[in-house]
């Protein structure tokens, strides 16, 4: 299946909520809610959001167990940051695997990220469980559905433990595996290989130290997360709430994790408005929810967009020679080559 088709779902969803959102807001409402904004709240919003990926970058350079320079770790992660907002099929990601060669194993860097969105999700779940915690008028279709996944990420989250303190185990299962009747393709892959790197990627959870290091990192970027948007909803309302700040960050990061058009036009915005009105915030369409969810969305792509072209600078590479380097990419080119 071609991957125009893979995302034309994503598309179609996005396309429908921009429309409805057109068709359905009072623009003059929206005119004068963002006239009336105390904007004096954005410069400090912005600083903590800034302050969040140096930490997310401590955070990930811990992962790696010191493998980059903290300044190589922020730039790359936010070009990475900056390539998920902007092209599609999460190619910040492999932006990510491609710009740590070959000082750094792609399957190793694949396990860090793995950790990464494990202990995010986590987050998410915790935020979400907080929230409901105050905001009990919200209902028991979020409870629910973090009873739902909070188990399962629990269960990820020790069963990748227990790989990574048993290797051996790990290789059985895969030999194990392997005897199954797979397809030729698949025997030819070096999955061998890719799990020892995986492994060594998972080492971080073996280490208590370490591990309660990139918790704390977790804590901390998140928490930054939390007042961003808690500061940001003073620039439209005379009263801000925490939780209802926790419950928009949740909601924002469960629309990312959908497929949808790059920067996740329209879906992002009737995330944060939905959120803002089932934590007692009015209606969707409601002008300071409207202009919350255009103005949260619009400094985090400007945060990505500065802070990605300067990784770019850094890294000396241009955004076409990204794209084309990144449809290029191959597993199997592991170790081969010239980045740059």
């Amino acid at each position: 299946m071609k991957r125009w088709r893979i995302g034309l779902p994503g598309l179609l969803l996005s396309l429908l909520a921009t429309w409805a959102l057109v068709t359905q807001l009072d623009l003059d409402s929206l005119l004068l809610s963002l006239r009336s904004a105390q904007y004096g709240w954005l410069l400090p919003a912005f600083l903590l959001l800034l302050t969040g990926q140096m930490v997310r970058a401590l955070r990930w350079r811990a992962l790696l167990e010191g493998g980059l320079p903290l300044a190589r770790s922020f730039h790359i992660l936010n070009i990475s940051y900056m390539a998920n907002a902007f092209l599609p099929f999460r190619f910040g990601e492999l932006a990510r695997l491609w710009l740590v060669r070959p000082g750094l194993s792609s399957m190793r860097t694949a396990g860090s990220i793995l950790l990464e969105r494990l202990l995010d999700t986590l987050a998410v779940l915790v935020l979400l469980a907080a929230a409901l915690s105050v905001l009990p008028e919200t209902g028991d279709d979020y409870r629910q559905a973090a009873r739902l996944m909070l188990p399962l990420l629990l269960v990820l989250a020790l069963a990748l433990f227990s790989l990574a303190r048993q290797r051996a185990l790990a290789r059985r299962l895969l030999d194990w595996t392997l005897r199954l009747p797979w397809p030729g393709v698949v025997r030819r892959l070096p999955l061998g290989s890719w799990l020892e790197a995986l492994l060594d990627g998972l080492q971080p959870l073996t280490n208590p130290a370490l591990l309660l290091r990139v918790l704390v990192w977790t804590l901390a970027g998140w928490t930054l997360s939390l007042l961003a948007s808690y500061l940001m909803m003073l620039m439209f309302y005379e009263q801000a709430d925490l939780a209802v700040a926790a419950l928009s960050i949740v909601a924002a990061a469960l629309v990312i994790a959908l497929p949808a058009v790059p920067g996740n036009i329209g879906t992002y915005q009737w995330a944060i408005m939905l959120a803002l009105a089932a934590g007692g915030y009015g209606e969707p369409l409601d002008a300071p929810n409207v202009s919350l969810g255009l103005a949260i969305h619009a400094i985090n792509l400007l945060m990505y967009t500065l802070t990605g072209s300067l990784g770019l600078i850094q890294e000396q590479v241009t955004p076409v020679g990204l794209i084309r380097s990144l449809q290029q990419f191959r597993w199997r080119q592991e170790g081969h080559g010239n980045r740059k």
